[in-house]
């Protein structure tokens, strides 16, 4: 197929379009170096994607030297997908049992939907053993309760002992303990601290899960502020003595912005996708899958054996809930 014919007003938008693509991609590699910059590493999958559909377009218009830029943005982003997972190159799933199954869930503080998780849960609840709840407000935290015959126990049970919005459903007995990461609470209504869960299921050593939500990193005092609190957590995450560990939440931060390998290089926890296109939760109305970003995360330790990560329902929110499946060897 040859394109080089069609009108010139066609081919002139279609090089616009790349050097857009490849301005704003420039823009991400300076990620470290201001917020604004930083915003831009977040579209790595859309860099991939848009890559590889103007190179091939510019190539059949013979475009030849921009279309090879195009592509090299095509290579780079696919490669910084994969580059910070525990195996870069793996596309299948251990054959590991699964033994304890974690859900992570921004609720949105706005959306009432709660029949629609109703009848969610009522079909796929067996499967889960604990779900962590975020902006969970005061009416969620009531409404929740309709789910303990899939979640008996659950945190808070009394709207006074909420902190940072985070409820906990289990199936399992767990505790619940307010981890300081950050003294800037004063720019945010989210409180800058971690919610330590330690869920005790029977057979097995006690399972530790970080959860948090930071602060969106628009300007540079709430920028500051989410990687403040994600330093904090990490430094929480090394110290942790418990043989399982695992952190998640919304982070507001994807694999391909710089903070997120400085949380993975301190906290010594590890980052893995099975499938081609990273699991994207944000935002959830968006058709397609590569139109979304990953912020939502469930990062495990090496004692812990991920046997799947899947992006599950938004049940009304505006980000997908994040299920992950472990092997935790049991005690001996």
């Amino acid at each position: 197929m040859d394109l080089s014919h069609l009108p010139p007003q066609v081919i002139s938008w279609a090089s616009n379009v790349a050097w857009f693509l490849l301005i704003s991609f420039s823009f991400s590699l300076l990620a470290r170096f201001h917020w604004a910059f930083e915003l831009f590493s977040h579209f790595t999958i859309q860099y991939a994607v848009g890559g590889f559909i103007l190179a091939a377009l510019l190539l059949l218009m013979h475009q030849y030297w921009l279309a090879g830029l195009c592509a090299f943005v095509m290579v780079f982003s696919i490669v910084e997908t994969r580059w910070l997972m525990q195996d870069p190159l793996l596309f299948t799933r251990p054959a590991a049992e699964t033994n304890f199954t974690v859900m992570q869930y921004n609720k949105l503080f706005r959306n009432d939907h709660f029949p629609q998780m109703r009848r969610w849960f009522e079909e796929n609840a067996a499967n889960i053993d604990v779900l962590i709840v975020q902006e969970s407000g005061v009416r969620t935290i009531e409404e929740l309760e309709q789910f303990r015959d899939f979640f008996p126990n659950q945190h808070p049970a009394d709207k006074k002992d909420r902190f940072n919005d985070v409820s906990v459903l289990s199936r399992y007995p767990f505790e619940v303990a307010k981890i300081p990461l950050s003294d800037r609470s004063d720019v945010s209504w989210f409180t800058a601290a971690a919610s330590r869960i330690e869920i005790k299921k029977p057979g097995m050593p006690p399972i530790v899960i970080y959860s948090f939500h930071t602060q969106v990193p628009i300007g540079k005092t709430y920028s500051d502020h989410r990687n403040g609190t994600l330093a904090g957590l990490a430094n929480a995450v090394k110290n942790e003595q418990s043989e399982f560990v695992i952190a998640s939440g919304d982070w507001n931060i994807t694999p391909y912005s710089p903070y997120f390998g400085d949380f993975l290089k301190t906290s010594g926890l590890h980052y893995q996708n099975y499938r081609l296109l990273p699991e994207t939760t944000w935002a959830a109305h968006f058709l397609f899958p590569f139109l979304k970003i990953p912020i939502d995360h469930v990062l495990y330790n090496d004692r812990l054996m991920l046997t799947d990560i899947r992006r599950g329902p938004a049940m009304g929110s505006d980000h997908h809930s994040l299920i992950a499946s472990f092997n935790a060897p049991e005690k001996e």
